[in-house]
């Protein structure tokens, strides 16, 4: 059974080198490495809070957490 490492990464300096350690432990180990981020619209996009008209308009919500 090929190790398996799964780390969670977001645009922090901590996940970045949680990231660095996983590949290096995945190479001395043989194992792979799962990169993983989660994101989901704002609890107050398009929920049952009221928000003003417009707020969100022209945001390019997949985007935003993919900072270049």
């Amino acid at each position: 059974m090929v190790p398996r490492i799964v780390v969670g990464v977001d645009d922090s300096a901590c996940s970045v080198e949680a990231l660095r350690w996983a590949v290096r432990q995945a190479e001395s180990t043989g194992g792979s490495v799962d990169a993983v981020l989660a994101w989901q619209y704002p609890t107050s996009y398009g929920g049952w809070a009221w928000m003003p008209y417009g707020f969100a308009e022209g945001t390019d919500f997949e985007r935003s957490p993919r900072r270049p």
